[in-house]
């Protein structure tokens, strides 16, 4: 009787959980089978796309295949081409509903070996996301992901920024900032920036704006402006400067 010799599956599996909103990293090497619906040096992730990268990164451990109630023509991701032609995607968990839909980066080759994948903490909510994507971003040779701090009347922002999926330090650095409550006294403030990137020092051109507020807005009392250098040393974003760092409501 003529054997049939099965295929041999290598699977590899770095795990490491970090406390306190830093990524938890997988790498394996699966084969993603929908790798050919992402064309192009960037573009969106439907739903269905979604739900076919989490559950191969996640293994068996798929709770709800559904998506929860997210709509079929939703958008819950995006992804950018790298220079290597691998290709790298941000994606919201929407099939383990104790995730609070937490960005999942995901890292995969052109023919569809996935190679890295990390999961961010994402506080309570996406307090700091304007919709399901606009926190993953390409800035050059830099992508980031942003995640939320959440509290009372509360809301932060800050960001990982790397050039590979290796590359993710254990530093963020502060993009906003909401509290109902400031160092200066009982009132709100905010705190909004721009980013410029020279070479590897990255420089944040902060806005910090102190509200009063009225029967459905708020009025401007004080504004003011001021930059903060980071630079990257011993595997996180360090501020040259933390003063204004100590001074922000975080």
């Amino acid at each position: 009787m003529k054997n049939t010799l099965p295929y041999l599956i290598f699977l590899s599996l770095i795990s490491f959980v970090i406390i306190g909103g830093k990524p938890h990293r997988v790498s394996d090497t699966k084969e993603l089978s929908i790798y050919n619906e992402f064309i192009g040096d960037s573009g969106f992730i439907l739903k269905q796309q979604g739900i076919n990268l989490l559950a191969q990164v996640s293994g068996n451990d798929t709770i709800d295949p559904h998506g929860g109630d997210i709509k079929t023509t939703d958008t819950i991701g995006k992804y950018y081409k790298t220079y290597t032609g691998r290709y790298i995607a941000c994606v919201l968990d929407i099939i383990h509903p104790n995730q609070n839909y937490v960005p999942v980066v995901i890292e995969f080759t052109n023919k569809g070996g996935i190679l890295e994948s990390d999961s961010f903490s994402a506080g309570m909510y996406l307090c700091c996301w304007h919709n399901n994507f606009e926190g993953f971003k390409k800035h050059g040779d830099y992508f980031s992901v942003k995640v939320c701090g959440t509290g009372s009347g509360f809301c932060s922002g800050e960001i990982y920024l790397f050039k590979s999926m290796q590359d993710i330090t254990s530093g963020t650095i502060v993009q906003t900032v909401w509290s109902n409550l400031c160092i200066e006294g009982p009132m709100s403030c905010r705190i909004t920036s721009k980013m410029e990137i020279k070479l590897d020092t990255v420089i944040m051109h902060y806005k910090k704006e102190i509200l009063k507020p009225k029967r459905k807005s708020y009025k401007v009392m004080k504004t003011e402006f001021f930059d903060i250098k980071y630079i990257e040393k011993n595997a996180a974003w360090m501020a040259l400067d933390s003063t204004k760092i100590y001074e922000m409501p975080m």
